[in-house]
């Protein structure tokens, strides 16, 4: 006869330790999965606005002509008048900052020009490339960029994206 052997396997009381200890792990872990993904986001989303100011500054030099990006603070969004959205044919390009996969805010928008007149919506590059900003519909005509900059955040992140003056060449900070 064959001797009888004793099966191994987990008890209970084990198996209860191993999954505490999972959960334990687990909320440690959480918040900071939830904070690198609210940085990993916001960093997303200033790259996206320095490579789509950028793409106007080409669009300006490439066509010789004035191409213009307005930035709605309150619908958390930037426009480009004349540029057709890829996604629908004839609406202008616009990026919404709130929605996915990006889900920032749109902290601060300021655009001041050698005249003294600072902005919070519209910046354009002339025929040249470089940086105009004022606002036609309320008086004030576009003046040489002195300084740019676009606050956007999540949480407590937050990025800066500037446009250099002249140059219009831009930096996330």
């Amino acid at each position: 006869m064959r001797p009888l052997h004793k099966k191994k396997a987990f008890s209970l009381l084990e198996l209860v330790l191993v999954m505490g200890i999972l959960v334990v792990m687990a909320g440690i872990a959480l918040p900071r999965f939830g904070t690198a993904h609210l940085r990993y986001c916001v960093e997303l989303a200033a790259r996206r606005i320095a490579a789509d100011v950028a793409y106007a500054q080409s669009v300006a030099r490439k066509k010789s002509i004035a191409q213009e990006i307005v930035f709605d603070q309150g619908a958390e969004t930037y426009t480009f008048p004349g540029i057709d959205d890829v996604d629908r044919a004839g609406v202008d390009y616009t990026v919404l900052l709130s929605g996915e996969p990006y889900g920032v805010d749109v902290v601060s928008v300021s655009f001041e020009n050698g005249n003294g007149h600072i902005g919070d919506q519209r910046v354009r590059f002339d025929m040249w490339g470089r940086p105009e900003s004022g606002d036609p519909n309320q008086g004030e005509a576009f003046a040489p960029l002195v300084d740019g900059s676009i606050v956007i955040g999540a949480g407590t992140d937050t990025r800066t994206v500037t446009i250099a003056p002249v140059t219009g060449k831009v930096t996330i900070q």
